[in-house]
């Protein structure tokens, strides 16, 4: 995942789009999306707190959340190295950061998804 600065949202802490280019695993071919690249804009918010959100959802963490209801995901830990996510649903659209078909990149039939995103150079990011 790649994550470009997209300027400031009015009351988000960040704003950008989020970048993944899908793995080749049983799952996305059996829906012939390996291998695709799929985006979206995210806006994150420090939630201070959890309470009136999903119950997985921890107070004081940033929190991001996807256009097109894309669901939202928590960061859980910003290192210079790493960046590790966790969400419960987030889906991004295939095309340029427009509102196309989705691409659920949760694991399906489980409640909470980490992602663990470690830090790639740029060519490794270009479609």
């Amino acid at each position: 995942m790649r994550l470009y600065d997209d300027g400031p949202d009015q009351a988000a802490i960040g704003s950008a789009i989020l970048r993944a280019r899908l793995a080749n695993t049983k799952a996305t071919r059996a829906e012939g999306t390996e291998d695709r690249w799929v985006d979206g804009y995210v806006a994150c918010y420090h939630i201070e707190d959890g309470t009136t959100w999903p119950d997985w959802f921890d107070a004081n963490r940033v929190t991001c959340f996807a256009e097109c209801d894309g669901g939202s995901f928590q960061i859980v830990r910003a290192t210079e190295e790493e960046l590790l996510i966790r969400s419960s649903w987030l889906s991004l659209a295939s095309g340029n950061g427009a509102c196309g078909e989705p691409v659920d990149l949760g694991d399906e039939g489980v409640e909470v998804t980490t992602f663990r995103l470690n830090r790639a150079s740029e060519s490794a990011c270009d479609p």
